[in-house]
């Protein structure tokens, strides 16, 4: 892999370009590395009349109950006052869909069981488990690469 690095005092907003034959794991750890330094640090989270910062990294997942958006950390549960998609966009590769009503964090999956029905069990290291639909399970196994 080479590196160019090009100073122009003239630019005004940091670009980058890379080049490649074929997007193959290196290539993709480096887009995501990038896209994970333009993301913000931390959310919101309510719980109760208190609002708390949230460090991205902190999060286990995120789901709706209710008609409630709901993220769970080490730390409980709290309320976010935004939509699914809106959260999923701001949000690190670590993160992936796993249905229409939920994100969950891969940095805190322990292990998955496949279902007979097609669908995947996620057990998360906090103990919880959850189930992906049919419809994201191509997702999953290209996030873990199988």
């Amino acid at each position: 892999m080479k590196l160019h690095i090009d100073v122009d005092e003239n630019i005004s907003e940091i670009s980058i370009t890379i080049q490649t034959n074929q997007v193959d794991g290196q290539v993709r750890q480096l887009i995501d590395y990038i896209e994970h330094l333009k993301q913000p640090a931390q959310l919101n989270g309510r719980r109760g009349k208190e609002i708390h910062l949230i460090d991205i990294n902190d999060i286990f997942r995120f789901y709706i109950v209710n008609k409630v958006l709901m993220m769970e950390t080490g730390g409980g549960e709290y309320v976010v006052n935004q939509r699914l998609y809106q959260v999923e966009e701001i949000l690190t590769a670590t993160f992936i869909k796993i249905s229409k009503s939920e994100i969950v964090n891969f940095d805190y999956v322990d292990h998955l069981s496949f279902t007979n029905r097609g669908m995947v069990q996620i057990f998360m290291q906090n103990g919880e488990f959850t189930y992906s639909s049919r419809r994201y399970l191509k997702d999953i196994k290209e996030k873990i690469n199988l």
